[in-house]
């Protein structure tokens, strides 16, 4: 496929869902590594602490958003964003910058459904499926002993956390242990096969997967993994945490709601001395330059000087009144002064 680099940079970013060329299958975009070398140093640390500021101020929003039950850490951002304190700090180690000409792909979700018989059959990983799909493809068990018409299903779970997964039956539970599993037997007769019945239906609620052996349903909805495993303990100990949190629900692989890019820009300055300047550990010297520059005072005034600047702007009975509390503060003990 040819795209531009904007196409690349959003639409084809790491991560996104994407129909290939054609409509040949379902695909998720996977970062390639093509290294990409500034001209000056500064322009990469500009960069990365413009990436700082944007992860923080996205943590405070994430964890002010309510009081109860508690915002975690691992709610708000990934782990690549959290240090050893689980507080947002960007690691130049960890980080690369990349240039967006070229992307790989590979076909996700890897669920499959037969057009005409609606059964389901979907696989791990690509391994999984060159290992098996030769013997996917030649069963004989669909409507009156044919083989399926098998096409990929272009609908995923989807969790607020940015987390997807393919339409699967199959159930993640934690057990009371905090294992993790994912149960796909039919808890009425033990078999792991099921159909999607959809109805003709656009709504997903009314869509429901059905055993093909007892015809027992099942809703169409899942447990993201990892919210589960983060948020089950809290609500077991009664910190208010609700199933709904970790719940997935199914949505079309194209819906936005799947995928945000965060996109922003900033001004490369010539002079590397400014950019430096920019960092907020060096927020106060600029403080300082700013205010030279405006013909501001730079430096804190003594009180001579704030005698004399209010006697310049003609302040006769501000600087009389200044200097009866400058007497009266005079008196009183230092380690008093911050409780006046």
């Amino acid at each position: 496929m040819n795209r531009s680099r904007t196409q690349i940079s959003t639409s084809y970013a790491p991560g996104a869902l994407f129909t290939y060329e054609g409509g040949m299958g379902c695909c998720v975009a996977i970062p390639l590594n093509t290294p990409y070398e500034t001209s000056k140093p500064d322009v990469q640390r500009q960069l990365l602490e413009l990436l700082e500021e944007f992860i923080q101020n996205w943590h405070d929003r994430a964890m002010g958003c309510r009081t109860a039950p508690q915002v975690l850490p691992q709610q708000c951002l990934d782990a690549a964003f959290l240090d050893h304190k689980d507080e947002p700090k960007i690691d130049s180690g960890r980080f690369a910058l990349n240039k967006p000409n070229r992307i790989g792909f590979m076909p996700d979700p890897l669920v499959f459904v037969c057009s005409e018989c609606q059964r389901l059959v979907e696989f791990e990983d690509l391994v999984d499926l060159d290992r098996r799909w030769s013997t996917v493809d030649t069963r004989r068990d669909c409507k009156d002993s044919k083989r399926h018409s098998w096409r990929q299903l272009d609908v995923v779970f989807a969790h607020w956390s940015g987390n997807y997964a393919g339409l699967s039956p199959a159930r993640i539970i934690m057990d009371s242990n905090g294992r993790i599993d994912a149960l796909r037997a039919c808890k009425n007769c033990g078999n792991e096969e099921y159909r999607l019945i959809t109805n003709s239906s656009p709504f997903f609620s009314d869509w429901r997967f059905q055993c093909t052996n007892c015809f027992s349903g099942k809703e169409v909805v899942q447990a993201d993994r990892d919210t589960l495993a983060l948020l089950k303990p809290g609500m077991d100990s009664g910190l208010g945490n609700l199933t709904k949190e970790w719940n997935m629900l199914p949505v079309s692989y194209r819906a936005s709601s799947v995928y945000y890019v965060q996109r922003d820009s900033f001004i490369v300055f010539k002079n590397a001395d400014v950019a430096l300047l920019l960092g907020a550990a060096r927020r106060a010297e600029l403080m300082k330059i700013l205010m030279k520059l405006y013909e501001f005072p730079g430096e804190e005034l003594t009180h001579e000087g704030v005698l004399q600047q209010l006697g310049l702007n003609g302040k006769t009975a501000e600087a009389k009144d200044y200097q009866e509390l400058f007497e009266i503060l005079a008196l009183v003990p230092p380690e008093r002064h911050s409780t006046i």
